[in-house]
């Protein structure tokens, strides 16, 4: 079995892609206004949101350029959002510090009580931490924000703030959940006229079907979501739903389409520079050639997961976890445990379960075959148990599967057709 990471793409902001005509007009009338007041400070802030995406060094001189401005005027507002934009210019380089400044811009807007401000700062707090696989904070994060948002009658940070959480119920396998939540937030989208939120809403609500193996359904919102993001020319948002729409066709086995459509992710993140988003499509190319059965598999693999190292822990989960199938394949068992090991413990160390369920079940699979049927059994029912809690029917149906070969082999052949039957 090959893996893919579905894409559930984080919201630090409205992200506007394709913004270099917004960001000359701002440069032209900063030039012209050069009153050192708060009005020159919200004009850097908003130049240095308006590049931060295709030109990040700019970013981060235009906001520490309005920091200091701002603590000259004594005008902590604008000193918060110069904060936060100093973290989104760093995003790409190091999150470590963008956390940093992101809480920087966090205590800042306490002070002030500004509720929009902290539930902004909030949300991308909690991105980051995501990333950095302490989910349990970044969960916190989203709930936090929430409060503010519905305490401040802010309706799109709300709005944002509801398509993060159902990211929480998705990762739990808590599906129904999620899909409620993001019909309520689809809703308010199209209420609000936020086209990239309903593009966001539409694409998790794919993932979701996706992931419960309802694979029209899922076409049918991340082909919703695509145009919508067309529409917005945002090619992440696209890139995104291209990816989501290559693991639908995996599944489906239709492996020359879901090349087709990892192959222009690809070349999408290349296009707008996002290595995250890169490390995710080259993994799920090799995912695919996999499944294939194609030597290209591992050279993909391999460059996705030097990719995912600093940048995506459960990317690079998957990418581990393919490996070892690559190497399982070809009797290498001692180089498949040694990958299948090290995405587990990963995967335990940030709570993705879904990671855990596979490592745990391709590990099972090997000791099976290595005729240590006692972990065997322990590490296969470990996966099943992990497999029914998220809703994930195929890796449950396999791991049965197993469970059955073991049992039959133990003559237990009354447990081995209860798990036959399953």
């Amino acid at each position: 079995m090959a893996y893919v990471a579905v894409t559930l793409l984080l919201m630090f902001g409205a992200k506007a892609w394709g913004q270099q005509r917004m960001a000359d007009s701002l440069l032209l009338v900063l030039e012209k206004y050069r009153r050192e007041d708060t009005v020159r400070v919200n004009r850097m802030n908003d130049l240095a949101y308006a590049v931060y995406i295709n030109n990040s060094a700019m970013a981060e001189e235009y906001a520490r350029e309005a920091g200091s401005l701002s603590d000259k005027l004594g005008y902590p507002k604008g000193k918060a959002r110069s904060l936060w934009l100093q973290g989104l210019a760093h995003l790409s380089r190091n999150k470590e510090e963008a956390l940093t400044f992101f809480q920087q811009a966090l205590t800042v807007s306490e002070t002030i009580n500004d509720r929009q401000g902290m539930a902004n700062y909030l949300i991308a707090s909690g991105n980051v931490l995501h990333d950095l696989g302490r989910r349990a904070k970044g969960d916190s994060c989203y709930y936090s924000a929430l409060d503010f948002a519905r305490a401040g009658g802010d309706k799109n940070t709300e709005l944002k703030c509801m398509v993060n959480i159902a990211r929480i119920h998705t990762a739990n396998g808590e599906h129904a959940a999620a899909l409620d939540l993001l019909n309520k937030a689809s809703e308010l989208a199209r209420h609000l006229d936020n086209k990239v939120l309903l593009a966001r809403c539409y694409n998790s609500m794919g993932s979701n079907y996706l992931l419960q193996g309802n694979y029209s359904v899922s076409l049918e919102y991340l082909l919703r979501a695509m145009r919508v993001n067309e529409e917005l020319h945002d090619r992440a948002g696209i890139l995104g739903n291209l990816l989501n729409i290559a693991g639908v066709k995996l599944e489906q086995r239709n492996y020359e389409g879901a090349l087709e459509s990892a192959l222009l992710a690809k070349d999408l993140a290349e296009e707008i520079r996002d290595t995250s988003l890169l490390s995710i499509c080259l993994s799920n190319i090799g995912s695919i050639y996999l499944s294939m059965e194609d030597d290209k598999a591992l050279k993909y693999l391999q460059e996705g997961l030097a990719l995912s190292r600093s940048t995506n822990k459960v990317q690079r989960i998957h990418s581990l976890t393919n490996i070892g199938v690559v190497h399982s394949r070809k009797g290498e068992f001692a180089a498949a445990l040694e990958n299948f090991e090290e995405a587990l413990t990963a995967a335990e160390s940030i709570g993705f379960k879904r990671g855990m369920a596979q490592a745990l079940y391709e590990m099972a699979k090997i000791f099976f075959l290595q005729h240590d049927r006692t972990r065997a059994l322990q590490y296969a029912y470990r996966s099943a148990e992990l497999s029914e809690q998220l809703g994930l029917p195929e890796m449950l149906r396999d791991n049965n599967k197993l469970l059955a070969d073991i049992f039959a082999i133990r003559n237990d052949y009354k447990r081995a057709y209860e798990h036959h039957k399953l």
